[in-house]
């Protein structure tokens, strides 16, 4: 078992296969939250782990806390609002958030974590919640060096490959602007195959055997 005692918030269909994952790794001691109290109550029952009354509760007794939660806006509700984690963390605090969020937000969360004297690192996810429980994800990471070094034991467990960012933020920037380029390659797709049709491209590839007779 890990001497590292990690805290996990956000146990939805991803985050939990995360933290289960964490368990099965040498994490036994995993600290759990979730806003839904049955949902934490069921894990502990079902994998293990200790859970939790609050986000404050968590920070308390974990060296790192990694939160897997669907938007910015929880994230400010986790580490700022009733009992949140930012109100009792540890001296020199570090939280690791795995989910998909807002990067303007991000930047915004970790000033206002580091005034407290707790460190943001941003490693939004790529993968299935089976990558996840199998520790084959794809983590982008942004944050201090030195923050990111002490991620480092969770950061194997959970991934498979690892592509280092920046500073705080600019991770979940990297995610946003390699959507927007998918984004805007389906849209030069589409309107490429919308301007051909108008001189006889066939979008579906009509076969020759589906020629009418002459």
């Amino acid at each position: 078992m890990s001497a590292l005692k990690i805290g996990f918030v956000g146990l939805g269909a991803f985050g939990s296969r995360a933290a289960m994952r964490l368990l099965w790794s040498g994490f036994s001691n995993l600290n759990v939250y979730d806003t839904h109290e049955q949902t934490p109550r069921i894990f502990t029952a079902t994998y293990g782990g200790l859970m939790l009354g609050s986000p404050a509760a968590v920070a308390q007794l974990s060296d790192i806390v990694i939160t897997a939660l669907p938007s910015a806006a929880e994230m400010r509700e986790v580490f700022f609002g009733w009992e949140g984690l930012a109100t009792e963390s540890r001296k020199g605090g570090l939280v690791m958030d795995i989910g998909v969020t807002d990067p303007l937000e991000t930047v915004a969360l970790a000033k206002e974590l580091g005034e407290r004297g707790i460190q943001l690192v941003d490693a939004p996810a790529f993968g299935t919640p089976n990558d996840a429980r199998e520790g084959a994800l794809t983590l982008v990471v942004g944050g201090e060096d030195d923050a990111v070094e002490r991620c480092q034991p969770v950061l194997e467990k959970l991934s498979r490959r690892v592509i280092r960012a920046g500073g705080s933020g600019s991770a979940q920037a990297a995610v946003a602007i390699a959507d927007y380029m998918r984004a805007a390659r389906l849209l030069a797709a589409s309107e490429a195959i919308r301007l051909g049709s108008h001189f006889g491209f066939d979008p579906h590839g009509s076969r020759s055997g589906d020629r009418p007779a002459d």
